[in-house]
């Protein structure tokens, strides 16, 4: 299921450069009523994600309330899962394997990052407004960024008349052809969202709970080595966080170092190898995902990310070890 709310959010963190001040108004207007309906509004229904020739259904429920933001979805075919968002928080509870990973929820990929952007006018990306759309029984306003370049990705976003929600997105490789989509069938917008709805129906009392945790600054074995850099990035991209993290079921700590161009977003993982356990270097995809991993230094570098296979490369590539730097 990959990160499904990541991948919500994803569509939300964006903002066109704007070609004339009438459209950007309009446009600027839609996405920041998009971003207070992900955050504030309460919902629930029934989406369809397609990633590649992969469909999967899933139910999500969400709400806001005097406890905050809170969300829980759950996958309906395939094999079972549930994710649990809260306002500190984000459980995954996998039934299979009786596990429950528990990791810090990335607030640097929520809507301030986006309001940012829009106030700055991202200009790698432009728009258009191409009229409406019925979804799930509801009309949506459809919005379409494109990319100036080959390493981002393109998008069209359909979002609610009415509550700004966004019913549908379409992830679009350089053709113009989708590569992944959410699309709502079903949708319920009630005055209030009880809190049973909002909690797990998965998790079991013996079920192990994996955590990842941030590291402490004050801990100066745990802070990022600022020695890995990078030499080259993608126009428009740079280092929006770099922390240490100790991941679930992981013994060592993880340099995590996050890029993003005011939509996209990638990651960069930097792990100790350790030669008894299995490594596999090369080249992955899944839909819009991409991931490109490599053996450097005596670490396993591993960029992952919803942009083009050129955009990791690249990045992956350009990464460098350098002790000068302190």
């Amino acid at each position: 299921m990959k990160h499904v709310t990541r991948l919500i959010l994803a569509a939300l963190i964006c903002c066109p450069a704007y070609a004339a001040s009438d459209d950007a108004r309009a446009v600027r207007d839609w996405l920041e009523k998009m971003i207070t309906a992900e955050q504030y509004l309460n919902y629930e229904g029934t989406f369809i994600f397609i990633n590649g020739p992969k469909v999967e259904t899933m139910q999500i429920v969400h709400g806001f309330d005097e406890k905050g933001e809170r969300e829980r979805i759950t996958l309906l075919t395939g094999v079972s899962k549930e994710v649990v968002r809260d306002e500190e928080h984000v459980f995954s509870v996998l039934p299979r394997k009786k596990q429950v990973l528990i990791q810090p929820r990335n607030h640097h990929a929520d809507a301030a990052g986006f309001l940012e952007s829009v106030k700055n006018r991202n200009p790698w990306y432009e728009f258009e407004l191409n009229g409406s759309e019925r979804i799930a029984d509801h009309y949506c306003k459809i919005i379409s960024i494109f990319p100036r370049d080959q390493f981002r990705y393109g998008y069209r976003l359909c979002i609610h008349n009415e509550t700004g929600l966004l019913l549908k997105s379409q992830t679009l490789d350089n053709s113009g052809q989708p590569v992944e989509q959410m699309i709502f069938t079903n949708l319920e917008l009630p005055t209030s969202v009880p809190t049973e709805h909002l909690q797990t129906t998965m998790h079991e009392k013996d079920f192990e709970l994996l955590q990842t945790t941030r590291s402490k600054k004050t801990d100066p074995a745990l802070r990022p080595d600022p020695a890995w850099q990078f030499t080259e990035l993608p126009p428009g991209f740079k280092v929006a966080h770099n922390s240490m993290r100790r991941l679930a079921g992981v013994q060592t700590s993880v340099q995590h170092i996050v890029l993003d161009d005011g939509l996209a977003t990638v990651s960069v993982f930097i792990a100790p190898y350790d030669p008894n356990e299995p490594y596999t270097e090369g080249v992955a995809s899944s839909g819009a995902l991409n991931a490109v991993s490599r053996l450097k230094n005596g670490y396993i570098v591993t960029v992952i990310g919803d942009v083009p296979e050129k955009t990791v490369k690249l990045i992956a590539g350009s990464l460098v070890h350098d002790t000068r730097v302190q």
